[in-house]
């Protein structure tokens, strides 16, 4: 069952019918997405049709000059249910709440780093950010070594075994995955809504979006997949994600729920792996960012998290929950990712 309801002006589709206590189901925005559903949906004042905007705020209702306007880029500007403007009204589909009383309103804050000094820092002001932010539930440091280190003592803290890969010992970004698959099975969180972030990340005020199972929230990430073109994220995810019937681009902090995130992270890390392995075939742009921004030789566990999402069918709603430097303007995220150089 769904239930069609028109948002206030400048109100996402989350958020009103989060008002009715109902859940924004995603998949109708491509249903809604043509001139004929939008004045059906909208069937007084609508003056004309426009398919020349793009955007996760579309498709919509500009009152101000009685004009529908659907989204010309669906496929790589995916309507959002947290998509939201000044000037727009968005028509919403809303139905059940997949997670019913299963989905609690309970928090797990992680970010995964390694003992040095370079990490410490980041780690003292994460928490005290986390705490001045009174972000909701509790936080832990994933700390990818044999043993704990002195600032386990402080900080509350899961130690993870390093990730063996004799093939590509060298490539750091495989402690992630494997330290959030470690703490999962070890530890065995409680809380349903699990928040990934990076030590780089700075709380400025809460982020406490209630995901239920099935469909987490995640930022946009610094690329696209459009599905019709040869450009180089698709060439990666042609490779090693073949039968993916779609494609999220994102990237921390990812809001999941606990079950979601138990079957998402193990193939997270075997996806990595099978893109390092393949390294010595990728062709010059994919790690050159002379030619491509993909960097693939650092950004493989962001593919592999993203493919290993796909396979198990389990797509995110694209929000904007960070800002990152140079930042000039008003900050309306819970997140400033200010992103320090690794040495």
């Amino acid at each position: 069952r769904v239930t069609f309801l028109e948002a206030n002006q400048g109100q996402s589709c989350f958020d009103a019918c989060e008002n009715a206590e109902l859940a924004c189901q995603m998949h109708w925005f491509e249903l809604l997405n043509n001139c004929d559903a939008l004045r059906a949906g909208f069937p007084f004042g609508a003056d004309h049709c426009s398919e020349n905007f793009y955007g996760r705020d579309l498709p919509a209702f500009r009152p101000e000059d009685a004009t529908l306007l659907v989204n010309q880029k669906p496929r790589v500007y995916a309507a959002s249910c947290g998509g939201k403007h000044s000037k727009t009204r968005r028509l919403c589909g809303c139905g059940f709440r997949k997670g019913g009383s299963t989905s609690s309103r309970t928090f797990h804050t992680v970010y995964n780093v390694q003992p040095s000094r370079y990490f410490e820092w980041q780690v003292r002001y994460m928490h005290l950010w986390f705490k001045q932010a009174d972000m909701p539930g509790r936080i832990t440091r994933l700390l990818t070594a044999n043993a704990a280190d002195p600032l386990s003592a402080t900080i509350p803290t899961h130690v993870a075994p390093p990730p063996r890969n004799p093939k590509d010992p060298g490539y750091s970004p495989y402690n992630k995955p494997s330290a959030v698959n470690h703490w999962l099975r070890k530890a065995r969180p409680t809380e349903d809504v699990i928040i990934v972030v990076d030590p780089d990340c700075m709380f400025i005020r809460p982020l406490d979006i209630v995901v239920e199972e099935g469909s987490p929230i995640a930022q946009q990430a610094f690329y696209h997949f459009n599905l019709d073109s040869d450009e180089i994220p698709m060439q990666i995810a042609r490779r090693y994600c073949k039968n993916c019937t779609f494609l999220d681009p994102i990237a921390v902090p990812m809001i999941v729920h606990r079950r979601d995130l138990l079957k998402i992270a193990p193939l997270w890390l075997s996806k990595t792996m099978e893109i390092r392995n393949d390294r010595h075939n990728w062709p010059n742009c994919w790690d050159n960012r002379t030619c491509s921004t993909v960097g693939l030789g650092w950004t493989a566990e962001m593919f592999g998290y993203v493919f290993a999402a796909s396979e198990l069918g389990i797509r995110h709603e694209i929000w904007d929950l960070q800002v990152v430097p140079p930042v000039h303007k008003e900050v309306i995220t819970s997140i400033i990712h200010y992103h320090v150089e690794v040495p």
